[in-house]
């Protein structure tokens, strides 16, 4: 049996191709998925400079969000929270929520989804910047961020 190194250059690299191949752009900036089992999904996010995600809530799953780099304002229904890198916050099921990139580089946020559905049309938006009402207005990466596929 081959024994594998973590960090190793071709180990490094088949997993950097994977997550290209798992980036999905938004309005906002992009998702990529990292991992996902029974009742939990890993993304990193990444917003742009000045934008945010919808005014929204989910029924069916929890989000915990850690910010490893940039400036977030997160709205937790009437609340409204600033987190620096290294902090987080949890996004109970139905509580209205929105993060947005206050900062002046992209917001990275590492997203722990929990629930027993997943799905990515298990949103109701309040309010979008972008005018969206309904799931399905995402395109696979192709560009900057992502990187191209091979």
């Amino acid at each position: 049996m081959e024994e594998r190194v973590v960090g190793e250059k071709g180990e490094f690299a088949l997993f950097s191709k994977e997550l290209k191949r798992n980036c999905v752009e938004r309005f906002w900036g992009r998702f990529v998925s990292i991992e996902s089992g029974k009742g939990y999904h890993v993304k990193r996010l990444t917003l742009d400079v000045g934008k945010r995600i919808s005014l929204q809530k989910h029924l069916h799953r929890s989000e915990h969000w850690v910010v490893v780099g940039g400036i977030a304002r997160v709205v937790l229904d009437d609340d409204e929270i600033v987190l620096r890198s290294g902090q987080s916050t949890y996004v109970s099921v139905g509580v209205i929520h929105r993060l947005e990139n206050m900062g002046r580089i992209p917001l990275e946020v590492i997203e722990v989804q929990v629930g027993e559905y997943l799905g990515e049309d298990d949103v109701e938006r309040f309010d979008d910047d972008f005018d969206r009402v309904d799931f399905g207005e995402e395109e696979f990466c192709a560009g900057e961020g992502c990187g191209e596929e091979d």
